[in-house]
């Protein structure tokens, strides 16, 4: 070792292995894994095509409802689709994302509004946004 090198050891993240519940490991077995679905590893996605649309559609591009009608409209009519887009609809696409497993994960909500809500309801002048109350989920 170098001269002038020196270690310093953290009480707890030591780099053991451990699991779900953070109790060390034995040595001698290897980590537990989540049980592979049955299907391929795009499921509930027919293929890693529809994953990637879904993906961009919703993530990257947060594609409005009736533009993702549009758009699969347009994709019925490539010869490679056969008149069968990847998804029917809109509704077709959030369903498929509100099918992805999340294992025991629970849906939480909240809801927020802007401070003087209840004094801005009858105020014609105020913000639109002032007088609306959201619903976060996560």
């Amino acid at each position: 070792m170098p001269q002038g090198t020196y270690f310093t050891y953290h009480p707890v993240l030591d780099g053991t292995l451990c699991d779900a519940e953070g109790f060390d490991s034995p040595l001698d077995q290897p980590p537990n894994h989540l049980p592979h679905p049955e299907h391929d590893t795009w499921h509930p996605f027919p293929s890693h095509g529809h994953f990637e649309l879904t993906n961009f559609i919703f993530h990257h591009n947060q594609m409005p409802a009736k533009q993702i009608d549009d758009l699969m409209q347009v994709l019925a009519y490539f010869d490679e689709t056969h008149g069968h887009p990847p998804f029917n609809s809109d509704t077709h696409l959030y369903d498929s994302i509100n099918s992805i497993s999340l294992h025991d994960v629970q849906w939480q909500s909240l809801s927020l509004q802007h401070p003087d809500f209840k004094i801005l309801q009858n105020d014609p002048d105020a913000a639109p946004w002032k007088r609306v109350e959201y619903d976060i989920w996560y």
